[in-house]
């Protein structure tokens, strides 16, 4: 990542991360207490470098510690905690709590989505009765559930944890809407605008910036007006600006606007697809492949069952162009389809029929009336095949 210092699009001082864990109980956490937790769940020494008063009288205690293997120091602090807003969790555990814990750090940039990962965990691992984490950078609340399943030790989060998108569309409905991120700054890297979107466009636009956002934790954005790959023929570019952080002006935020209207276009008629980051590809064919029981039990072809696989690219070692295909049926670690779109460096053609093995699978939807479903959604998908399958599979 710090080949980026190089391009235009370099961030000199990334905003610092800031998450809060509401506290229940009637006493507040002790600092002793959070380190001795943290050290358990690390399994090592957590050091206090820093340990004083704060020059803001609400909070009980502050510290600075170093935690093993991670190059940044953080910031602990606790202080009552703010009442929440009626509903705003809507869970009476969190609307009692009394008090917060605070971390404060800047996010490695080598790999921020690691460094948030640990801290998430870390965390909501204190202890287990802490109802909910908010992201101050983000402003997203995670409750205990989402908490749990987004940072699920047995599995990688989305990178989309590390920014939200905001959307400012016209009250009347009309006119051109603006599309932003907020929290890549804190990546090390410029946040993304699309100022003149058309409301129609809006979801897709959306859809583009999240999957540029993953892309560039991974790779370099090239030039300003120079083109990039989103997707097969699908191109953007960007153009520099900088802005003043609306919370402190003397810090400069890089901004980079994406030209794409032709792009959303295409995208909203169903005419292109994305290219993911690896990282994305590697989560989603991991939830994949685990759902797999649950999947080869939908009966096909009565219920439409697409599968994304990754096959070896011709005349490569190691790439793999991954492609759509229409499942004809099952059988045990395997099934057999019909691949439906144009190969970009596979020697097939659509209306090709193969064997795709299970090791092979990256994605996977199941087409119903209902909706359509993937691997996240496997338990809900069950409950609606089942349905259908008792009123005779009917599609």
């Amino acid at each position: 990542m710090s080949e980026h210092a190089a391009y235009p699009w370099a961030v000199d001082d990334p905003e610092p991360t800031t998450l809060v864990a509401l506290w229940p109980g009637d006493t507040p956490p002790m600092m002793t207490e959070i380190t001795a937790a943290l050290a358990a769940l690390l399994g090592d020494t957590v050091t206090v470098v820093d340990e004083g008063s704060t020059a803001d009288p609400a909070m009980l205690w502050s510290a600075i510690v170093e935690l093993p293997g991670v190059e940044t120091e953080l910031a602990l602090w606790s202080e009552p905690a703010v009442e929440l807003a009626p509903g705003e969790l809507q869970d009476p555990a969190a609307d009692a709590c009394r008090w917060i814990v605070g971390f404060n750090t800047v996010l490695d940039p080598a790999d921020p989505l690691a460094h948030y990962t640990l801290l998430m965990r870390l965390l909501g691992g204190i202890w287990d009765e802490i109802p909910a984490v908010l992201d101050v950078n983000s402003e997203r609340w995670y409750p205990r559930a989402a908490l749990d399943a987004t940072f699920d030790a047995d599995h990688e989060p989305t990178a989309a944890v590390l920014w939200i998108v905001h959307v400012n569309e016209p009250a009347d409905g009309a006119g051109a809407a603006r599309i932003r991120t907020h929290g890549l700054f804190r990546c090390g890297l410029p946040e993304l605008d699309m100022p003149e979107v058309p409301v129609a466009l809006v979801r897709a636009g959306v859809e583009l910036l999240d999957t540029i956002a993953g892309r560039m934790l991974e790779m370099m954005l090239p030039p300003p007006g120079e083109p990039f790959a989103v997707g097969p023929d699908l191109d953007v570019t960007f153009e520099l600006r900088h802005d003043q952080d609306p919370d402190d002006p003397s810090i400069d935020v890089v901004i980079a606007v994406v030209r794409s209207e032709a792009v959303l276009e295409r995208i909203a008629a169903g005419d292109g697809a994305y290219f993911l980051s690896s990282h994305e590809t590697d989560r989603l064919a991991s939830q994949a492949r685990a759902a797999w029981p649950a999947l080869k039990a939908v009966p096909v072809p009565a219920v439409q069952v697409l599968l994304k696989a990754g096959l070896k690219s011709d005349g490569t070692e190691n790439d793999r162009e991954h492609l759509w295909f229409s499942v004809l049926r099952f059988q045990d670690d395997r099934a057999e389809v019909e691949l439906l779109h144009e190969p970009m460096s596979v020697a097939m053609k659509p209306g090709d029929v193969v064997w795709i093995e299970r090791d092979s699978v990256s994605d996977w939807t199941v087409v119903t009336p209902q909706g359509r479903f993937g691997p996240a959604q496997a338990d809900e998908m069950t409950r609606v095949v089942a349905t259908l399958d008792n009123d005779g599979g009917q599609t």
